[in-house]
């Protein structure tokens, strides 16, 4: 009965322990300007994520604007003709290669390291925790496919 009540005693002390230096980890100390000790918390993994994919979106966002205004521009000077086509077809592979982060005119080898790199980084498995980031990282990583398959197709790559 006596270790009973020890042990229960015990256990609860240690738990205690353990949650102060689980919080000091999580939540450091700091000093500020006075001296005074402050806590702070930690950056959270996934504002990272978000803040770069926010400034994806903007840099996908302006690409998509200035792709607009370029084509818009095409079709009034060069209606149907082959040169609008074919400047179509490049601003697609332009889209492309903002999508891996290449400049136009990489070589697949640098496509496919660029490709393998997003991948790993954006893969909806690493976000499972929560709903939102994963659809996005779905959504990257659909666009990452379709640019990677655009290229391998134009590269004849098996």
């Amino acid at each position: 009965m006596l270790a009973d009540k020890f042990w229960k005693i015990f256990m609860s002390h240690m738990i205690d322990a353990l949650d102060k230096d689980l919080d000091d980890l999580l939540f450091g100390e700091e000093e500020d300007t006075a001296g005074r000790q402050q806590q702070y918390k930690r950056k959270d993994p996934f504002e990272e994520f978000e803040e770069k994919y926010a400034r994806y979106q903007q840099y996908q966002q302006k690409r998509y604007e200035q792709f607009y205004q370029q084509y818009s521009y095409q079709q009034n000077d060069y209606k149907q003709s082959s040169f609008t086509k074919n400047t179509a077809t490049q601003s697609v592979e332009a889209r492309y290669y903002a999508y891996l982060e290449l400049q136009p005119g990489a070589s697949f080898e640098d496509i496919r390291k660029a490709y393998k790199k997003l991948m790993k980084q954006y893969h909806p498995d690493r976000f499972y925790q929560d709903e939102k980031k994963r659809q996005i990282a779905e959504e990257v990583c659909r666009k990452l496919n379709e640019a990677y398959t655009y290229f391998e197709k134009k590269h004849k790559v098996k």
